[in-house]
């Protein structure tokens, strides 16, 4: 809650509390069960773990719940069919989530979904919308730190337009902005107050050849796209990696300089954050789990599978450090900076 603590869940629905400076574990909480029909028995997934300023927020299958530090429930929203997913975003104190509703609505069985905006301080619903583009919802998502705005990809079929939609909390207006792909890999608002998505072809995100990734940056009033930006993603098999996106101001040589990074599975491309002129790559061995810059901007982290927390300068041409981190068996599933 103070950069002292981390939450997480594991593969069997596990969601765990942890104090950073000790090491000790605050709370455990075991999976939920739905009993079913026919004596059937189906374990809660969980879709999403973060904080609020005031809870632990774990959005599940079920629910959207709030914890204190003791695994006390301080709130909980209930849908009326199921989350099918989600996302939380601390500074805002927002969380997204896609309620999906299959059921009988005056004799007829309907299928719907609605995206819905939460404070997670509450738990107290903030805005629901229902599919204006009739395409369902995705599972990308993006929130603002400011909190004005929300975006979702949209659910389509592969060789099929995918857009993504940026609603305004405080007017209600949307605007969808057409990716350059089907596949959305991931989205973020960028530190001037635009969004920023990175897509690419479905069927090639599957297979292990060579395929152009895009980044698009996108003016959140208009849906117009500013600018696009292609590399060249070369997907081995069983790649581990993740898209990741981040943006920052920085003073570089005197100069105030706007940065956008993103990656594919083994380089990242650093660009100009208001033209998408590529301005350097950096390259590693391994597939990239996350990266991300310091709160200055002046650096930027590289986080590889191989275990590998790689720190370069912002300024193109120098790497800080190499130094390995202390991981298990030299595996990186994933890494976080707290308080930058």
């Amino acid at each position: 809650l103070d950069g002292t603590r981390v939450v997480s869940y594991d593969t069997s629905q596990y969601v765990y509390l942890w104090d950073l400076d000790t090491g000790e574990k605050l709370f455990e909480l075991p999976p939920e069960y739905n009993y079913l029909d026919y004596g059937s028995v189906d374990v809660v997934s969980i879709k999403a773990a973060g904080f609020s300023d005031n809870a632990v927020v774990v959005i599940s299958t079920n629910a959207v719940t709030g914890y204190d530090e003791k695994g006390e429930i301080l709130y909980q929203y209930v849908p009326e069919g199921e989350v099918s997913n989600g996302a939380i975003n601390q500074m805002a104190n927002k969380a997204v989530i896609v309620e999906r509703f299959d059921g009988l609505v005056d004799d007829e069985y309907v299928t719907t979904r609605t995206f819905v905006v939460i404070d997670t301080t509450t738990g107290e619903v903030i805005k629901k919308y229902d599919d204006h583009l009739d395409m369902s919802y995705g599972y990308t998502f993006a929130i603002d730190y400011n909190g004005k705005y929300v975006a979702v990809d949209r659910n389509v079929d592969a060789d099929q337009d995918n857009f993504f939609t940026v609603y305004n909390l405080e007017t209600d207006e949307y605007v969808d902005c057409k990716l350059s792909d089907d596949c959305a890999l991931e989205a973020k608002f960028t530190v001037d107050g635009q969004l920023a998505v990175a897509s690419m072809d479905y069927d090639d995100l599957l297979s292990a050849n060579d395929a152009p990734m895009y980044c698009q940056k996108f003016d959140v009033a208009t849906g117009q796209e500013l600018w696009k930006a292609m590399m060249d993603d070369t997907r081995a098999a069983m790649d581990t990696s993740y898209t990741r996106l981040s943006s920052t101001i920085t003073d570089i040589d005197g100069e105030e300089c706007g940065r956008l990074a993103f990656n594919t599975s083994r380089s990242v491309a650093v660009l100009d954050l208001y033209t998408g002129e590529l301005v350097n790559t950096i390259t590693t061995d391994a597939s990239i789990q996350r990266i991300g810059f310091n709160s200055s901007g002046s650096y930027i982290y590289v986080g590889t599978n191989d275990g590998r927390l790689t720190i370069y300068s912002t300024k193109p041409g120098i790497t800080i450090t190499n130094g390995v981190t202390e991981v298990m068996d030299n595996t990186m599933i994933d890494w976080f900076m707290c308080n930058s």
